[in-house]
């Protein structure tokens, strides 16, 4: 049966173990005495008081003894308590229960219940239970709850009185309806049983449940046990009494059982009427599923910011899934304003009460910097934490972070064992990049078998990137059996989920066929690839639109992903565009040509090391009509490249200190740069070399080292060079003079453009009209004998330096 070991043990005990041990129940009651039934928490009376209850609580054990005399029934109270503790006065229990038993006689209730006790106990007076029954009767038809309960016993054990369960109940539900547990208990227990009264389960669970909240342990037990006799509808009918009577948690149960039609019918109405009305109570389990209707739209109209205010408040009450919650809607902005540090501030919460969620955001958002600062070590701790949990997206991204920062071999396994760790609970994304480790070796040995075979699992899975990779081992046999079907099939679906690589590799396959009729899949290929951000391709495409013999050039499709090449960093490609812009393109002129976005996409190029870039930049700002004039620029741009061996940046470099633009003036560093370019063959520089020695301008004066400098130059074709050593065969200056050599080279320099040599031409060929017929042929061309010598070679100005001192030459 059920409570036997609550209420049978209690009424065995009180019935088999004599009057010593119903004192020492009572006691319990009678212990508390001096404290609960002390005169200044005692209820009022109705009884005349000759002195305030402060000069009562002040009086001395002689002045509550003269009141006592004058039948002050509070003073004869008091002082029986004096007498009971022994404190103001020495203790002697046999006066306590004299002045007790004034007191009672004048209906003070509290002196009658510590009366009853004292019989009970056989304290000062003979022990007599109907006694004792007597006094606490008196006591608890003045409404005295601890007297009511002792008399539910009494009648319940049929001491003192006859046993009588109907008085029992009675006295017990007097009592436990001023809130007293152990009636609250008993009351349960007999209506749970049947006895005394008729059988009701909800009407039991209502008393019973209220004794357990109390902390009544029996009543704990005996709640348990009582659930699981009673049916849903059962439960539902005691729950809902309980909540009537304005308890919170009984109203959440009610409303749980509303919504999921358990004891009772479905009803979301009245689910979120009882949920608002235990919500109100700071119930935090109500207050979380009322948020959580309000932000789906379940049973109430939706609303995001009702949803965020109940989320709210159980949040602050410390509900974890509440503070979760209530991240999430101020990461997104629904029903609060967007917030991200406030929505961490929440995220943090639920993380450290141990939400694995809310670990895991907490990982990605310190990784990430969202609405914190950036912390690895941090991200790590918390990554770690979800990890070792199982979550698999704490396990991935743990190892992807590791990977990221590995330096060590260590580290490389950490990655390793993490990616398999969420590989074995079928993460795609782990078999990928355990694949990628073990193809390459990372925190593992390399086996390109185990690598295959990581990537075929990925790739089963529908990892995009895992069948782009699996497909080409599959076509190269790489790990696996070649298979070109499997391989292309596989390549086939990463292409349909969009993959750029798959895409570029199909692409790449098909223009190697070279089959007409696939050159327009193939240039779909590309673009598609090109458009997800393929370097390749968009340089691919860049090649096939200039090739007329592949496809007839489009100028906005070069122009389009010469750009996108170019915002991809491609060096090649930003000179191109740049050169677009300034109209010098050979396909294709910019719309919208802007001579500073050339500059700028220059700027950008020549930053990384394009040399090409750095000579048409520094050409850009030296230009007078360009975006901005800046000769100093321009020399440290022209500086950079020398460094590389450019023989323009050299020259250019030389032309600058010859001028003095955007550099000091210095004929020497002039004639060294120039000296620089004219050994490895640049053939102004040459002129420009010749001229100096010429003029003794930064070198010492000397006609023959001008005469060799002006030679080479003119020897490779540039006209006032091919003048100038004219002159040198014409006035037999360091070489013998020699007219058809100088009319030789005179021709050269017209050839080149010179019109300087057209008069001394005609005056030279006037000259020899007339000459004897036996001389020379009319050839133009020089014999051996009047080639110019190469016996004037005296040492060239530094001759051995080289372009590693350009930046010495160059500074003052």
């Amino acid at each position: 049966m059920i409570f036997m070991i609550s209420l049978d043990r209690l009424i065995h005990w009180l019935k088999t173990s004599g009057a010593g041990q119903i004192t020492r129940y009572l006691c319990i009651s009678a212990a508390s005495l001096l404290t609960l039934s002390s005169w200044s928490q005692e209820p009022p009376i109705p009884q005349t008081i000759s002195v305030s209850d402060e000069e009562m609580a002040t009086a001395t054990p002689a002045q509550l003894e003269a009141w006592a005399n004058e039948g002050q029934s509070k003073a004869q109270f008091s002082l029986g308590l004096a007498y009971y503790n022994g404190t103001v006065v020495e203790q002697d229990m046999e006066k306590a229960a004299q002045w007790f038993q004034l007191a009672a006689e004048a209906g003070h209730p509290n002196a009658q219940y510590n009366l009853g006790v004292l019989h009970v106990q056989g304290q000062g007076v003979d022990k007599d239970f109907r006694k004792a029954a007597k006094w606490f009767r008196a006591a608890a038809d003045q409404g005295e709850t601890t007297s009511q309960y002792n008399m539910g016993i009494f009648h319940l054990n049929g001491l003192g009185v006859p046993a009588d369960p109907a008085e029992s109940l009675r006295y017990f539900s007097l009592a436990a309806a001023q809130g007293d547990t152990r009636s609250q208990f008993q009351l349960g227990v007999a209506i749970a049983r049947g006895e005394g009264i008729a059988q009701n389960f909800p009407e039991a669970y209502l008393w019973i449940n209220l004794a357990a909240k109390k902390g009544h342990q029996e009543a704990m037990s005996a709640l348990n046990e009582l659930l699981g006799l009673m049916t849903p509808e059962d439960l539902f009918a005691g729950r809902l009494l309980n909540a009537e009577r304005g308890d919170a948690d009984d109203q959440f149960e009610v409303a749980m059982a509303y919504h999921g039609g358990h004891g009772v019918d479905s009803s979301q109405e009245k689910s979120i009427q009882w949920l608002k009305a235990s919500a109100e109570q700071d119930q935090p389990e109500a207050q979380l599923k009322l948020g959580q209707a309000y932000a789906s739209g379940q049973g109430v109209d939706q609303d995001f910011a009702l949803a965020a205010h109940w989320y709210q408040k159980t949040a602050e009450q410390g509900h974890r899934q509440a503070q979760f919650y209530l991240g999430n809607m101020y990461e997104i902005g629904k029903g609060v304003e967007q917030n991200l540090s406030v929505a961490m501030d929440w995220f943090r919460k639920a993380a450290e009460a141990g939400i694995l969620e809310a670990q895991f955001k907490m990982g990605s958002a310190c990784a990430s910097g969202k609405g914190v600062e950036v912390d690895m070590k941090e991200a790590q701790a918390w990554f770690e934490l979800a990890a070792g949990r199982g979550d698999v997206r704490s396990q991935f991204n743990l190892a992807l972070l590791l990977e990221s920062t590995a330096t060590d071999e260590t580290q490389w396994k950490d990655a390793f064992h993490w990616y398999e760790k969420a590989s074995e609970r079928g993460d795609a994304r782990s078999h990928f990049r355990l694949a990628r480790l073990y193809a390459d070796g990372k925190g593992v040995a390399t086996n390109q078998t185990k690598a295959s075979e990581h990537f075929l699992i990925a790739a089963e899975k529908g990892d995009p990137r895992a069948q782009a990779e699996a497909g080409m081992r599959c076509l190269e046999g790489v790990g696996v059996d070649k298979d070109p079907g499997k391989g292309l099939v596989l390549l086939e679906q990463a292409a349909e989920r969009e993959d750029p690589m798959a895409l570029y590799n199909l692409a790449t396959l098909q223009e190697k066929q070279d089959r007409p009729e696939q050159r327009e899949q193939t240039l779909l290929y590309y673009t598609r690839a090109a458009e997800l951000g393929v370097l390749p391709a968009q340089i691919k495409l860049i090649d096939l639109y200039s090739d007329d013999s592949w496809n007839p050039p489009k100028t906005h499709e070069l122009l389009k992903w010469t750009h996108a090449a170019a915002e991809q960093g491609n060096l090649s490609s930003q000179y191109n565009l740049a050169m677009m812009h300034l109209g010098q393109d050979a396909l294709v002129t910019h719309p919208d040509p802007q001579p500073e976005e050339a500059a700028r996409w220059l700027r950008m190029a020549a930053s990384q090391g394009s040399v090409p870039s750095m000579i048409m930049l520094a050409n850009l700002l030296l230009d007078n009509s360009g975006p901005a004039l800046d000769p100093s620029e321009a020399a440290e741009w022209f500086l950079k490249a020398s460094k590389s061996g450019n023989l323009t940046a050299q020259f250019n470099l030389g032309v600058l200190h010859e001028s003095g633009l955007g550099v000091e003036q210095d004929w020497v560093k002039a004639a060294k740069w120039y000296d620089h370019a004219a050994n490895q063959g640049h053939a102004e520089a040459q002129w420009n070399l010749a001229l100096l020695y010429e003029q003794g301008k930064g070198v010492p004066q000397s006609d023959a080292m001008a005469l060799k400098w002006f030679e080479r130059s003119a020897e490779q074709g540039l006209a006032d060079a091919c003048l100038a050593l004219a002159t040198f065969y014409l006035e037999g200056n360091l070489v013998a003079q020699n007219k058809r050599t100088a009319e030789y080279w005179l021709q050269k320099a017209i050839d080149g453009g010179c019109e300087q040599a057209l008069e001394p031409l005609e005056a030279l060929k006037q000259i020899q009209k007339g000459t004897d017929s036996t001389e020379s042929k009319s050839s133009t061309e020089p014999s051996d004998a009047t080639q110019p010598i190469d016996s004037i070679d005296p040492t060239p100005l530094d001759a051995e330096t080289s372009s590693s001192d350009a930046e010495e030459i160059l500074s003052p």
